[in-house]
């Protein structure tokens, strides 16, 4: 159960890390 909450964590902070470039890719585009 321990392990597949630190999956959960990592996963997390991936999907962040995904919205902040999408985030950083639309801002560009809209320049």
């Amino acid at each position: 159960m321990e392990n597949s909450t630190v999956q959960f964590s990592l996963d997390n902070d991936r999907e962040k890390a995904i919205q902040d470039i999408i985030r950083e890719v639309n801002a560009a585009l809209l320049e």
